[in-house]
């Protein structure tokens, strides 16, 4: 989404996760952790989407997706490392167990995961709420980094049973959200 938004066009490489594409030993020099994305541009090597678009942004002439100001940027950034230290784990928790751990062959959601996660997630979702309830996007009137990168797990919002829609301005952001061209070019 933060190529889209900042008109990049990245060429992209499919990486079949059921085929194991990302345990072969070409992938695994590139990114050892063996999770997509990976991005290669020229001699830059980075994995981990956040990193990724904010390399992107900082790229971009003219940007105004990762702010330059000081206190805006940091704004941005705390709700960054909000997303990975605590929304994308119990989202991602909920997407493994609910939807991914099936099509891949390892069995039934874990009932207990599934419980904390739903928990975790369900409390994260009102910090989110009551954020949104004072603005438009995550850090004010206009988009940025933070609102791609918080949202794009909520595209499984179904198949993984996100406990979400009980948040109204959390639901009335993601619309908005859903109705960007970033949103409408990514989205499965």
């Amino acid at each position: 989404m933060a190529a889209v938004a900042l008109g990049i066009k990245p060429e992209l490489a499919l990486i079949d996760l059921q085929k194991g594409d990302n345990r072969k030993p070409d992938y695994l020099a590139l990114n050892p952790n063996g999770k997509v994305p990976t991005l290669v541009d020229g001699s830059v090597v980075l994995y981990e989407s956040i990193a990724i678009a904010m390399y992107l942004a900082d790229k971009t002439p003219g940007q105004t997706i990762y702010p330059t100001d000081v206190a805006r940027r940091a704004h941005v950034n705390q709700w960054l490392l909000w997303k990975a230290s605590h929304w994308g784990h119990a989202l991602g928790t909920l997407v493994w167990e609910n939807m991914l751990k099936g099509m891949f062959g390892q069995g039934s959601p874990n009932d207990y995961a599934v419980t904390g996660a739903t928990q975790q997630a369900g409390a994260l979702a009102g910090v989110l709420d009551a954020q949104l309830a004072k603005t438009k996007w995550v850090c004010g009137d206009t988009q940025t980094l933070a609102d791609y990168a918080i949202s794009a797990v909520l595209m499984y919002k179904e198949p993984a049973k996100l406990p979400v829609d009980a948040h109204k301005n959390l639901m009335r952001w993601f619309g908005d959200v859903q109705a960007t061209e970033a949103w409408k070019q990514t989205q499965p």
